[in-house]
């Protein structure tokens, strides 16, 4: 009943701004949320309810893997692809679901030893140019050059020509997206003026990160024209509730998107991970965040 109380002046400036249809998909999300709220055995922290409701939210899925466009398609409005499967994967992903993507180019840009390639921007240059006449680079908004440099030790000199890089093949190609990057709990946030829009991951400590002083690091090494993601960790072992990261997604109009870590199952199981969000008990908090900010109809 607290929860439902703090968002009562969402909720209101919904009706006022978006009609009674916004107002009772928005109602049935929050009871769905609240109902679930309470099952990380009261450990996370809880942020404070948003006064209003953000429509200009991005929420996806860090990568993707096998099934993960059919099943998440219904609730997310940007799709996160990370040529995990392939390049004709890469594609055929895009296409059906047709939405702005981010696109992962580390494969172009950096080798085996996340060292960046002295032939990397023409890897890259070969990539767009067979992915052109698919006509899906026009759902490219954003790229994502490399993955945790902070953790991976990548010098920021490399960090910000793969950023250069990108930036100089998109245009080639008449494609002007933005630049983003995920950093690790180093905080040593090498190269992160270049791009667009930073964040960082510390799943262990789940909401916690807006409390202990993490997530103010973040803010503090952000560049006026920056934006942030958030990165919930709702994959087990941790299955972080994600009402604690959509309320400060609502309320802090310096989040551009909130991108969880992470659906599918199998990927990412050599670091630690149990099972995927599609298989554990947040699946339908994380699909009614989604149509939440979505703004997608239909059930979870």
């Amino acid at each position: 009943m607290k929860f439902l109380k703090n968002v009562w002046y969402g909720l209101k400036e919904a009706w006022n701004e978006y009609g009674v249809v916004t107002l009772i998909v928005a109602v049935l999300v929050v009871i769905a949320l609240a109902a679930t709220s309470g099952c990380s055995g009261g450990a996370d922290p809880q942020v404070p309810s948003p006064t209003t409701l953000r429509t200009d939210l991005k929420v996806g899925y860090y990568a993707s893997t096998l099934e993960q466009p059919r099943e998440t398609r219904d609730h997310v409005n940007i799709f996160f692809e990370a040529q995990f499967d392939g390049p004709q994967r890469v594609i055929d992903n895009i296409n059906y679901m047709q939405m702005p993507t981010i696109l992962s180019v580390s494969v172009q840009l950096f080798n085996e030893k996340n060292r960046l390639r002295p032939d990397g921007e023409q890897r890259l240059r070969e990539f767009f140019k067979f992915l052109a006449p698919s006509g899906v680079l026009r759902y490219v908004t954003y790229l994502y050059p490399l993955d945790e440099p902070d953790l991976l030790n990548t010098p920021a000199v490399e960090v910000i020509e793969a950023a250069r890089i990108s930036r100089k093949v998109a245009a080639e190609f008449g494609l002007t997206p933005k630049l983003f990057v995920i950093y690790g709990v180093n905080f040593t946030w090498q190269g992160s003026e270049a791009f667009d829009t930073i964040a960082f991951d510390n799943y262990s400590a789940g909401s916690k990160i807006f409390f202990n002083g993490d997530y103010a690091k973040l803010k503090a090494v952000k560049k006026p024209n920056q934006k942030v993601a958030l990165i919930p960790g709702g994959a087990g072992p941790w299955e972080q509730d994600p009402v604690p990261f959509y309320n400060t997604a609502n309320s802090d109009l310096d989040v551009e998107m909130v991108i969880s870590f992470v659906w599918g199952d199998s990927t990412f199981s050599a670091q630690g991970y149990t099972t995927g969000i599609r298989s554990n008990s947040r699946r339908g908090d994380y699909c009614r965040m989604g149509k939440l900010i979505s703004g997608k109809a239909g059930g979870c």
